[in-house]
């Protein structure tokens, strides 16, 4: 995954991210707790199972996740495909 700079210092400070699912021609945002210590692979958000984020990602896969940049008014955005786990072990909050 190519870095831009600032990007993991601006994401690892953000409280509060934005979680974009896609559905058909529909876009969902919303906000979501920032519980990650680093940007990798692999971002962990917890929810619900019967969500409509859950029921969107079940239809479609890809994500977007926006966060603030550090400069008023600017955002990094980060595309990815989402999947569920269940274990507790593999989830580090």
């Amino acid at each position: 995954m190519k870095k831009l700079p600032g990007i993991d210092e601006a994401f690892k400070k953000a409280k509060v991210v934005f979680m974009t699912t896609f559905n058909g021609d529909k876009e969902r945002t919303r906000q979501m707790t920032n519980y990650n210590d680093e940007l990798d692979e692999q971002i962990w958000f917890p929810t619900e199972k019967d969500t409509r984020k859950v029921k969107d990602i079940k239809k479609n896969n890809k994500v977007l996740i926006t966060f603030p940049a550090g400069k008023r008014g600017e955002y990094f955005e980060v595309t990815g495909e989402a999947s569920f786990a269940s274990d507790l072990s593999l989830i580090h909050i």
